[in-house]
């Protein structure tokens, strides 16, 4: 059942990927329609402590994304992507997904500059960002495709937990 649960979660977060790289957006009506597939999807699986695991994970994705879709260093496509997989994993991997993501976005984004040859306006942006205490304007910071970062962080943690990955029952 792991293997379903686990190949579940990455079409999540697939989804997120294309349509993010696609349209530069995730869609309400997608992240609607992927929540509810989590919700039975986790439901039909692990019955009521599934489900209540997987509120708890999405508590998680609220408490752990909001300050930053708020901050505006993430969209809120982003954090409605998140609640479908927080509903579908556990508050455990909500976290450890966020953090291995943060470190993937940091690293995509110094590669996307380098690529495109803005390493100077990269620097730039960071002084703008620590001169002005972090009130910097979306429109002056470099954006990326952060789906691209969230399967990292998902496929690091998958990777370092190994055999004691689970999806279920991590209350």
């Amino acid at each position: 059942m792991e293997v379903i649960s686990l190949i579940f979660v990455f079409t999540i977060v697939a989804i997120g990927i294309y349509t993010d790289l696609r349209f530069r957006k995730v869609p309400n009506k997608l992240s609607i329609a992927l929540f509810i597939a989590a919700v039975l999807f986790k439901g039909l699986l692990y019955g009521k402590a599934g489900l209540v695991e997987g509120f708890i994970g999405v508590g998680a994705v609220i408490g752990l994304m909001l300050p930053l879709v708020l901050a505006r260093a993430l969209g809120a496509g982003d954090m409605k992507l998140m609640l479908s997989f927080g509903m579908a994993t556990n508050w455990s991997i909500v976290f450890w997904t966020l953090i291995y993501s943060i470190i993937w976005g940091a690293i995509v984004g110094v590669i996307v500059v380098l690529l495109n040859k803005q390493g100077a306006a990269l620097l730039s942006g960071m002084k703008n960002i620590v001169m002005s205490k972090g009130k910097t304007e979306p429109s002056e910071m470099h954006k990326i495709p952060y789906t691209v970062a969230l399967f990292l962080g998902l496929a690091t943690y998958v990777v370092l937990k190994g055999p004691e990955f689970s999806l279920g029952f991590g209350l």
